[in-house]
């Protein structure tokens, strides 16, 4: 917490921002989800979204977005302008369910939809934890979403 002073009055307690996981916390949580699904033979599908305005992490409290998330999504954001859904033991069908739960999540948060959407599938893109994490950022940079 933080304390907020406004002019002349007493400082007041204000809770600060609870910040997205990092790209740290990410590949930690994709270790142990890769691991869970080889031992059920289950997809795990990676979903990132560019956001339209660098800097947006204030704008993604967990406080914010906790109550937009089903549950065992992992929610995380490895790059200053890019967050990143986790989501486990789902059909390949759903993957473009999840592409527009992402990107509604963005926009009710942000006010604005994200300028790019892109996916990876373990165990079909990638097998590693920071492989799978690399091909959905390579491909937020090459690919054109709609």
């Amino acid at each position: 917490m933080r304390a907020a002073v406004l002019h002349g009055q007493e400082p007041t307690v204000v809770d600060a921002p609870t910040p997205l996981p990092s790209r740290q916390k990410l590949v930690a949580h994709l270790r142990g989800a890769l691991i869970r699904a080889e031992r059920g033979i289950r997809l795990v599908v990676v979903v990132a979204a560019r956001l339209s305005t660098v800097g947006n992490v204030d704008g993604f409290d967990m406080r914010a977005v906790g109550p937009k998330l089903r549950s065992g999504d992992f929610l995380a954001m490895p790059e200053e302008d890019v967050v990143v859904l986790v989501v486990e033991g789902v059909p390949k069908r759903a993957t473009q369910s999840i592409e527009a739960r992402l990107s509604r999540i963005v926009t009710e948060v942000c006010g604005q939809p994200p300028i790019q959407i892109a996916t990876a599938l373990f165990p079909s893109d990638a097998t590693r934890a920071e492989r799978l994490l690399s091909t959905v950022l390579r491909r937020l940079t090459t690919e054109v979403t709609e």
